[in-house]
C-alpha cells in the first residue's frame, strides 16, 4: 500500500483483503466435506455459479453507486433464473410411468435450482454487506 494512497484507494483494498480473507475461511469447511465436487458435478450448476462469481467480483471490482444499487437484484436474478432452468430440466427429464428412475435426475435439478438460488444470494449478500459497512466510496 502506498503512502500516497487516497482513502478511497485505502479503503478498496480494505475491502479486498476482507473479501479474500472470508472466501478463504469458507472454502475449506465446505471442500473437506465434499460439498464444493457435489455442487460441480452438474454442467449448469457450474456455468451459473461461475457466471455469479464473475458478475460478483466485477460489480466488487468497480464499486460504485450502481453497484450498490443493483448489484444485488442482478445477482439475485441469475440465481432466480438458474432455479428455473435447473427445475425446468429436471421436470423435462422426469418420466410419469417409471417414477422411480426419473426421482434422481429430478432431485439433479433441484439440486441446480437449490445451489445457484443460493448463490445469488449470498453474492447479493456481499454486495449489500459492502455497502452496509463500507458504503460507496465517492
Amino acid at each position: 500500500m502506498s503512502l500516497n494512497a487516497r482513502p478511497a484507494q485505502v479503503h478498496a483494498m480494505k475491502m479486498h483483503h476482507y473479501s479474500g480473507f472470508l472466501l478463504i475461511l469458507a472454502t475449506p469447511a465446505l471442500a473437506n466435506a465434499g460439498v464444493i465436487d457435489s455442487i460441480l458435478e452438474d454442467q449448469v450448476t457450474t456455468v451459473f455459479i461461475a457466471v455469479i462469481v464473475i458478475a460478483a467480483l466485477l460489480l466488487h471490482k468497480k464499486f460504485d453507486r450502481f453497484s450498490a444499487a443493483h448489484g444485488g437484484e442482478i445477482l439475485t436474478t441469475i440465481g432466480i433464473l438458474g432455479c428455473f432452468l435447473g427445475i425446468a430440466l429436471a421436470l423435462s427429464n422426469f418420466d410419469t410411468h417409471d417414477v422411480s428412475k426419473s426421482v434422481p435426475k429430478l432431485l439433479e435439478g433441484v439440486k441446480t435450482a437449490f445451489w445457484v438460488s443460493v448463490s445469488g444470494v449470498i453474492g447479493a449478500l456481499s454486495i449489500k454487506l459492502r455497502d452496509r459497512l463500507f458504503g460507496v466510496s465517492q
